[in-house]
């Protein structure tokens, strides 16, 4: 019999991994096509826990019922029951599958095997996502149209293209583990994700980008010298600004830059206004306006995750929230990075780092990326084995 480090991949998480960048609804724009692959591993999981009789609960799980428990005395939950159901259902759904993916991966063997086909998929789908943005640069538009949105930005197969940029946000970082001792392809991987995230018209994900970048290279490479690390920041920017060249006429790479036809340099005035009615609505910040009901009375929702969950769970959500946010943090720093991984805790901290800036400028509660890194995390954090490995 083999030993159960030497298991393949359940095969439910190789297709997800696959399925992973085809993010396109295929009910509405609500059900997402990689979703089918989590809903395998809900079944799975419930078949195998009929036979076993037990289940493996952390400290975590806790708050988050004690987060749905806040979430449940929203004002408005009644007076829009559909949108509430939608958004609470959403929440549980993607927390429930990235615990059972941290669950089949947390074995040290499969999960390097996880980041590498991960890695490997981010990377096949970056640079096809090159090739198409230059056939579409060129004029082929019979091959591209169906990468591109109405308003004429790359959003690859996702539906938006801000779901798009969280994507690169969140796993570049992971992705960039098996190039960090190669100076020249990391470089590439770099100009082909400035590439892609302008083509995006994310201003908060370019430059979020930048940073992210800047910081693999401080934290990534080793035994470096000064010269050597100047060499890498100059040709960060030689990169950086080679792109905004060669894209300079186009309309996402303008809008990155934080050009706006009306009002250059500026926020989308529709946000702003959000955020003004947001803050009018403090007298309900008690209960909350009611989880994925904001949107439901005013233009947009809260683009801003922490603000969001204030508004819409009120103080015990937020509160809740915080606590499983900051637990989860907190034995992250204090675990030891794996012998078989030394970057990977760094490659983590990026990650992060990304996800709470674009935090700041999008909700993030219904991004699959988002929760994918979460899964990563709670591996390293609940299943890491000190006897195993060695301090960072």
């Amino acid at each position: 019999m083999p030993n159960a480090m030497q298991r393949p991949l359940p095969a439910a998480l190789v297709y997800y991994l696959a399925a992973f960048p085809i993010a396109f609804g295929i009910v509405g724009k609500s059900f997402i096509f990689a979703d089918l692959f989590i809903i395998f591993l809900i079944v799975s999981s419930f078949v195998n826990l009929l036979f076993k009789k037990s289940i493996g609960l952390l400290d975590v799980d806790s708050l988050l019922v004690a987060f749905c428990g806040a979430a449940l005395l929203g004002r408005n939950n009644l007076v829009h029951p559909g949108a509430f159901a939608f958004e609470f259902t959403s929440v549980v759904f993607l927390y429930v599958g990235s615990r059972l993916i941290a669950d089949e991966i947390a074995e040290q063997s499969r999960f390097t095997r996880f980041l590498n086909i991960l890695g490997r998929m981010f990377h096949l789908f970056l640079y096809f996502s090159v090739v198409i943005i230059f056939l579409h640069m060129i004029g082929v538009p019979e091959l591209t149209d169906f990468f591109y949105s109405v308003h004429d930005n790359y959003k690859g197969f996702f539906n938006f293209t801000n779901q798009l940029a969280i994507f690169l946000i969140c796993l570049a970082p992971l992705a960039m583990i098996d190039k960090s001792e190669s100076y020249w392809l990391r470089f590439i991987s770099y100009g082909a994700l400035f590439l892609v995230m302008s083509s995006t018209a994310s201003r908060s994900g370019f430059w979020i980008l930048i940073g992210q970048v800047c910081l693999i290279e401080m934290f990534y490479p080793q035994k470096r010298s000064r010269a050597q690390i100047v060499l890498s920041f100059a040709t960060i920017a030689c990169i950086v600004a080679l792109v905004i060249s060669v894209m300079a006429t186009d309309e996402g790479m303008q809008r990155s830059l934080g050009s706006l036809e009306y009002a250059p340099l500026s926020f989308d005035k529709p946000r702003i206004q959000n955020f003004r009615e947001a803050f009018n609505s403090s007298a309900d910040w008690v209960l909350g306006y009611g989880l994925g009901c904001f949107d439901q009375v005013h233009v947009h929702e809260v683009h801003n995750t922490p603000f969001s969950l204030l508004v819409e769970t009120g103080l015990a959500g937020f509160i809740f929230s915080g606590l499983l946010f900051l637990l989860t943090a907190i034995r992250f720093f204090r675990v030891e990075t794996p012998e078989e991984m030394p970057l990977l805790k760094r490659a983590l901290c990026v990650s992060w780092a990304g996800i709470m800036a674009i935090g700041m400028f999008h909700y993030l509660l219904r991004n699959r990326s988002c929760w994918l890194v979460f899964a990563l995390t709670l591996v390293l954090v609940y299943y890491h084995r000190p006897g195993e490995q060695t301090s960072d």
